[in-house]
This record gives C-alpha cells, sequence and structure tokens, in this order.
C-alpha cells in the first residue's frame, strides 16, 4: 500500500516536471519527453516552408543609371599669332603695356603688308584702320578673328534694306559676305571677288555707316 502511495507521488511529480520542461522547451523537444512518459504519441509532423522546392525568381536587375549628357565641345579659338607667341610688344609698347606702338591700323600693316596691295577701292573701316571693328585682336572662335558670326559683322553697320535691295542677295541666305565680298577693298567698288556672282553695273555700293 505504501508501495504504490510511492509510485504515484512519483508519477505525479515526473508529470509536473515534464509539464514545466514542455512549457519551456521546442517542438522537437517536447515530443521526446511525451514520447518518454507516454505511450502512443503521433509521429512528428514535418512540413516544409511555403514555397519549398519552388525556383526562387531572381530579383530584376536594377536598371543601370541615367547616363550624364555629354558636354559640348567649346568651339575651337583663333589664336593671332603674336599673342599665341606672347610676342605682345610686335603691337604694344612692351610686354607688360597695354599702350600700342602706334595707331591700329598702322600697326596692323606692318605685318598686313599686302593687305592693300591691288586695292583700287577701299573698304572704308579697313582705310580708316578701324580693324577691331571686325576683328579681335587676340583671339576669336571666328574664322579670320571676327569679332561675330556669319553675316552679323557686316549688317552692324550695313542697313538691311540696302542689302535686301541687291539682287544678287536674294538668293545668298545665310552665306558669308566675304564669299563673295573682299572685306578690305578690291579693283571694284563692290569689293566683289574675281569668280563671284557679280550685281549689276549700276547698283550703288552699300553705304557705310
Amino acid at each position: 500500500m505504501q508501495g504504490m502511495r510511492w509510485m504515484r507521488a512519483t508519477m505525479a511529480t515526473g508529470a509536473i516536471l515534464g509539464t514545466l520542461l514542455l512549457a519551456a522547451c521546442g517542438a522537437h523537444t517536447k515530443r521526446e519527453w511525451l514520447t518518454f512518459f507516454f505511450d502512443g504519441v503521433p509521429p512528428e509532423k514535418t512540413e516544409s516552408p511555403a514555397g519549398a522546392g519552388q525556383p526562387v525568381a531572381s530579383a530584376p536587375p536594377k536598371a543601370a543609371p541615367a547616363a550624364f549628357p555629354a558636354a559640348k565641345a567649346a568651339p575651337e579659338k583663333v589664336v593671332h599669332p603674336p599673342y599665341r607667341d606672347r610676342r605682345c610688344d610686335a603691337c604694344h609698347e612692351s610686354k607688360f603695356s597695354h599702350k600700342l606702338r602706334g595707331k591700329t591700323g598702322e600697326i596692323c600693316l606692318l605685318c598686313h603688308r599686302n593687305l592693300f596691295a591691288e586695292a583700287k577701292f577701299r573698304h572704308a573701316p579697313a582705310e580708316d584702320g578701324s580693324c577691331l571693328g571686325c576683328h579681335n585682336p587676340h583671339e576669336s572662335a571666328e574664322k579670320h578673328l571676327l569679332t561675330r558670326k556669319g553675316q552679323h559683322v557686316c549688317r552692324e553697320c550695313h542697313d538691311e534694306k540696302d542689302l535686301a535691295s541687291a539682287p544678287a542677295h536674294a538668293a545668298s541666305g545665310t552665306a558669308l559676305c566675304q564669299a563673295c565680298h573682299d572685306p578690305h577693298g578690291g579693283g571694284n567698288r563692290l569689293f566683289i571677288k574675281t569668280g563671284a556672282p557679280r550685281a549689276p553695273a549700276d547698283f550703288p555700293a552699300p553705304a557705310a555707316r
């Protein structure tokens, strides 16, 4: 009788301890304890995680970062040879002075001696030595060191109506005036180059301002 009580007390103590351990253990450990004390414990279920065995879709490739627009190349500059070679005293009193050695036209003709070699007629700005009205003395983004692009140099002085009245200008479009005219002078009063389309002989020369 006393032995039965001891067995029951032992089993009760074990059940209590087992319950406490089961509360603190994981599912696999709980089943081990249950099978130790009891028979007929159902087998452990093995559940595969959701999506197991399914091919994992790879993340779409990241789009390449947008490229910055290419910077526009700066126009190549035309540099006056004396300025390029740092021969400032070719035009100035010294390399450290802004004062010119003489009048602008006189200084330019020291190098450009043949400018009026065959010029029976001379363009007023060139004859007056107003070279800087059309040319930059150091450098420019335009050919011949011009101060402006295309026809804009000539249109600074020549009136639009005078230019439009010339039949030869009707189809000129955006062509450079220098394609037909010598901007410094020539053998005719319109400074028309040899081989260029000629205007009517009685057409007056555009008035320079």
